[in-house]
């Protein structure tokens, strides 16, 4: 859609809201959360926090980065697609709307975005800024253990990458898989998802 040259601003269709013009109605979104829960499952006992977690790569000197990212998302991060995501989950009209749905969430669930960097085995995690302040004790509390569940994911991979040091602690194995993806001596820091579970 072309924008108008005498406002500015985009041209109303009639009948259609200018947010659908720019994105998403409230029923589309509820309708990609909606397809997204329902596809994995996930349609009661919801937790605290529903991690939405993409996926992607950290290296300097990689030939094939890209073998490193997601290939549902065209061979880039996944955090983008999470974030969106995390977004419309978090709308009040979207979650009435999915309740009129059928699909009920609890209000003090909150989506959370994210990204596994499979070379370093860290999750970064999004918009915290948003994440409402009873929700503190919580984030605290999966942000250690993502931690921990990253450091022994480190300790097992470094057992099957080739020159990584044997005999180490997971903390040891978590630095030296970070270290590794920026080692300009180092052009396969974690051999492209293959060993990656």
């Amino acid at each position: 859609i072309k924008v108008g040259a005498d406002t500015g601003e985009p041209p109303k269709v009639a009948g259609q809201p200018t947010e659908l013009i720019r994105g998403f109605n409230i029923e589309q979104q509820a309708t990609f959360v909606e397809n997204g829960l329902r596809t994995i499952g996930l349609t009661d006992n919801f937790g605290r926090f529903v991690v939405l977690c993409g996926h992607g790569g950290s290296s300097d000197n990689n030939p094939y980065y890209a073998a490193l990212d997601c290939g549902a998302c065209g061979g880039r991060p996944g955090d983008p697609n999470a974030r969106v995501f995390a977004a419309m989950g978090n709308k009040p009209e979207v979650r009435k709307e999915l309740t009129n749905r059928g699909l009920e969430i609890p209000d003090d669930t909150w989506f959370l975005p994210g990204k596994h960097n499979t070379n370093s085995d860290r999750v970064d995690l999004y918009d915290l800024v948003d994440v409402p302040a009873n929700h503190q004790d919580d984030l605290t509390a999966l942000r250690k253990g993502f931690e921990e569940g990253g450091a022994q994911q480190s300790l097992e991979r470094c057992v099957r990458l080739p020159g990584a040091p044997q005999g180490i602690t997971a903390q040891q194995a978590y630095a030296h898989v970070e270290a590794r993806s920026f080692d300009w001596a180092n052009p396969r820091p974690e051999w492209g998802l293959s060993g990656n579970a």
